[in-house]
């Protein structure tokens, strides 16, 4: 516990990390309680982590599955809207075929007049 506030506190993780020469001088030189106490807050640590990073990996492949369903339903309702678009052109060449005026069928439709010479023009 003394050793893993020494480090933090003094940020001597910069001069001794673990696994360096310093480090392995300082552990050797422990008491068994200050070992076994340092083992075990290393352990917490590493558990935490793995812990965290498994969160951090499920949050991650739930906001891809948030982004795939979003990507679809937004693509579903640009077909929807480009479907309707070319079926209201369609109905209204047909109908300007057939002699009927662009109030008339801009009536029919439910679309505004500029709608209705747009989809003519085109």
């Amino acid at each position: 516990m003394i050793l893993l506030f020494m480090v933090r506190k003094l940020n001597l993780k910069k001069l001794f990390p673990i696994g360096s020469v310093y480090t392995k001088l300082i552990l050797k030189n422990l008491t068994e309680d200050a070992r076994y106490e340092y083992d075990r807050q290393i352990a917490e640590l590493s558990a935490s982590v793995r812990r965290d990073q498994g969160l951090i990996k499920v949050a991650t492949e739930e906001g891809i599955q948030i982004g795939i369903e979003k990507g679809r339903e937004e693509g579903r309702a640009e077909g929807r809207e480009k479907g309707r678009e070319e079926t209201n052109k369609k109905i209204a060449n047909n109908l300007r075929e057939k002699g009927h005026n662009e109030s008339f069928i801009a009536q029919i439709l439910g679309i505004s007049m500029e709608e209705v010479q747009y989809y003519l023009r085109s």
